[in-house]
């Protein structure tokens, strides 16, 4: 093939990689705000990466951090970001121009205004279009055809919730990690075969990034592996890295200045080079959930992301292609499944499905690529094209419904999964309700600190009635007499409708306030499920955990209560609270 004619199939990958994200920015955000105001990018756990950047360049305050963010951890010697500076350093350079065109057009200087959103979202689209072109790259090295490496690409995107961590929510990590080990598994294959010491350096300041965005990404490396057509290939490469001490202690420096920015930045913030910011959080490796991170409803990876059920086929081909390659991919799913499933919240909360996989969306790739390639038959390549063509409508409009919070970001079921399935009308908004957050990690299991059960014995119908008032069942505690950062509640009560439907919009509510009366933290959720279709000839009991996450102190007081915001008529009994303390301060 002349260079010519690579010059046309590269400019063609690059002009599709660029013009196929920009029309999803487009549908998914500018198309769905009523105005530019309404562009926001920066949310969620995305704010707590990028806080890095408006701490030190628009407060210019990294070390005081205000333990009412959610994400600032308490240390005996300072606050910390409970995320780490990866993310940050990834989105400096698109921060920088951000600020300079919010100064030229007299925009708001807060890190929140319009050309930051939009230089947030231009940082995403450029990491999400560098490990496109590196996974390129590497699919080109395997021997795969131009064809086969656009239809991997364009199905990836459009087929996994990949897209939605670049269009909806390009501040989290999981872009700018995808994109790390997509250059990461580039390098490792052109490693194994040419063995280059240039190579080794890169891989060893690729691998300190990743490790700096998402520290368990560590697991990348049993992907290593895999780049080798042999065990005995691997050993020899093996033997001759380690007899190569220069260029080990190299890398090694490499990997240590990248990660070591984690380490400068904790002790500007306080005086300390090591930190453990993931305090209150741990593993449960007796206990892994593999069954619900896979199958569940309430983020199971083959509900929401069904593409990454093709990896299944890919190892059955690998297998039979070669079984060393197949074995190595295997051990590494298999060992990074036990230890995500094991994490406490295993569901990793709010986000499509189980959304750390999407890290390691480019391995997918690679596997999706070798099935395009092995398949012969025209039988089979109909129904690997029928199946990737259902994924991607079916992840379009799954995105979509995120988006519109037609399904929620955590504690989905299968009653709500089924309700809204496909749905996309206006009307099913925010339609669903109840709250069944994960109670929190702890190495024991925590004792209730405050009851409450009133079965209303002493009212004349023996249960409470609402009729047509807004207030009645509530649980207020008296000041709590001690300083937290988490609560875990779990609420139960049984509940009659006396008519069709007349409880659909009355609300469960759980908020702190403070020996003033003011409100601290509040948070409310829909009753049902889903909006009742029939009327409740019997009573139903209803239970919900919630999570509160606040500084809360001595003085405050906790307040759960039954809104019934239309003023209905239904029954209330035997409502029960019960409240843990999961995030004592000393």
């Amino acid at each position: 093939m002349n260079s010519s004619s690579i010059y046309f199939k590269h400019s063609v990958i690059i002009t599709l990689l660029v013009i196929l994200p920009s029309v999803a920015l487009i549908y998914f955000n500018w198309s769905t705000s009523q105005n530019r105001s309404e562009f926001k990018t920066i949310n969620g756990d995305g704010m707590d990466y990028y806080s890095y950047l408006t701490s030190a360049f628009i407060t210019k305050d990294i070390q005081h951090l205000s333990t009412e963010n959610q994400f600032v951890v308490e240390t005996k010697t300072g606050n910390i970001n409970l995320h780490p500076v990866g993310v940050a350093v990834l989105q400096l350079p698109f921060f920088i121009v951000g600020y300079f065109w919010a100064s030229l057009s007299h925009s708001n200087l807060d890190g929140y205004s319009l050309p930051f959103q939009l230089s947030i979202s231009a940082s995403a689209l450029f990491y999400l279009l560098l490990g496109f072109w590196f996974l390129y790259k590497t699919l080109i090295s395997k021997g795969y055809s131009h064809l086969i490496s656009i239809i991997t690409l364009v199905s990836l995107f459009f087929g996994t919730t990949l897209i939605n961590y670049t269009i909806n929510e390009p501040a989290m990590s999981h872009v700018y990690s995808f994109s790390l080990i997509a250059i990461f598994a580039f390098l490792n294959q052109r490693f194994a075969q040419e063995f280059r010491s240039r190579d080794l350096f890169f891989i060893a300041l690729v691998f300190g990034l990743i490790v700096l965005v998402r520290p368990i990404n560590v697991l990348v490396l049993l992907t290593i592996p895999f780049f080798y057509g042999s065990l005995n290939l691997f050993r020899s490469r093996l033997k001759e890295l380690i007899s190569s001490k220069k260029n080990i202690l190299l890398s090694l420096l490499i990997f240590l200045s990248v990660f070591s920015l984690q380490s400068v930045v904790w002790y500007i913030q306080t005086n300390e080079f090591f930190q453990f910011s993931y305090k209150g959080n741990g593993f449960y490796f007796d206990r892994p959930q593999i069954w619900n991170m896979l199958f569940g409803f309430n983020s199971g990876i083959s509900i929401y992301m069904p593409f990454f059920l093709l990896m299944s086929v890919a190892l059955i081909i690998q297998f039979k292609l070669n079984r060393y390659k197949a074995i190595s991919i295997l051990i590494f799913a298999g060992v990074s499944l036990y230890i995500y499933s094991s994490y406490w919240g295993w569901t990793y909360f709010d986000g499509i499905g189980t959304r750390v996989f999407v890290d390691y969306s480019s391995i997918v790739a690679l596997g999706f690529a070798g099935i395009l390639n092995h398949l012969s038959s025209i039988k089979a390549r109909v129904y690997i094209g029928a199946f990737t063509t259902v994924c991607v409508f079916y992840n379009m409009i799954i995105c979509y419904q995120y988006k519109q919070g037609i399904i929620q970001a955590c504690g989905m079921n299968f009653e709500k999964y089924k309700y809204v399935f496909l749905k996309t009308d206006v009307k099913y908004n925010n339609c669903l309700g109840g709250c069944y957050d994960i109670e929190p990690y702890a190495k024991e299991r925590k004792a209730s600190i405050l009851k409450h059960h009133n079965d209303f014995k002493t009212t004349r119908n023996e249960f409470y009635v609402y009729n047509r008032n807004e207030f009645g069942v509530e649980y207020r505690s008296e000041p709590l007499h001690f300083k937290t950062r988490k609560l875990h509640l779990k609420v139960n009560f049984d509940r009659l409708d006396f008519s069709s439907n007349p409880s659909n919009e009355a609300l469960l509510a759980v908020s702190i306030n403070n020996d003033k009366n003011d409100c601290k933290s509040f948070q409310a959720f829909k009753l049902n499920d889903t909006p009742s279709i029939s009327t409740l000839s019997n009573w139903k009991n209803y239970e919900y955990t919630v999570n509160i996450a606040s500084a809360i102190t001595e003085t405050d007081n906790l307040c759960v209560f039954v809104w019934n915001k239309n003023k209905e008529t239904f029954g209330i009994d035997n409502f029960k609270v019960e409240v843990f303390d999961y995030g004592t301060i000393n």
